[in-house]
């Protein structure tokens, strides 16, 4: 909101209408306690839809570290971000609220991001955004048109 000053985000999502809502989280959670940060998702998700009742929700998983970085780092590690990831995936429902994982875009065979990718390890470098982005534009999700009742030869019963 240009102009606006600092936003909280419970202000912000109230601010207009949007169709698609984006949400990635909990990394930097990684190693504190996994349930209470599904559970802080969970929240997060009814604000949202408390907000937008009307808008597509997507979850997304967070990119894993490094094989390096998952074996010699104190808190990240590849199992960990997994599991996270895996409670995350059940919080969606696959039609109001939905999961995707770029993870295979950017990870070798054996689930950890490929160093090529990376500078520290961590985080993708900003030249693959573009790349990430065009991979969402691949996940578009449309709500159907709510269908009318089938039609019926027999004569309805007044009230």
């Amino acid at each position: 909101m240009p102009g606006a000053g600092k936003v909280y985000f419970s202000d912000f999502i109230r601010s207009r209408s949007f169709g698609k809502v984006y949400v990635m989280l909990g990394f930097n959670e990684v190693g504190y306690n996994k349930e209470r940060t599904v559970g802080k998702m969970r929240e997060l998700l009814g604000e949202i839809r408390a907000a937008q009742p009307n808008a597509l929700i997507f979850v997304e998983a967070n990119l894993y570290v490094t094989k390096h970085t998952s074996e010699t780092d104190k808190y990240e590690h590849n199992g960990d971000i997994r599991y996270l990831n895996n409670r995350f995936s059940e919080l969606a429902d696959g039609e109001t609220v939905m999961y995707i994982d770029v993870n295979p875009l950017f990870c070798d065979s054996e689930g950890n991001l490929k160093s090529e990718f990376t500078g520290d390890g961590h985080h993708v470098y900003a030249k693959y955004y573009k790349t990430w982005c065009a991979w969402l534009m691949t996940r578009g999700v449309v709500k159907a048109a709510p269908t009318a009742p089938p039609a019926t030869d027999e004569p309805t019963e007044p009230p």
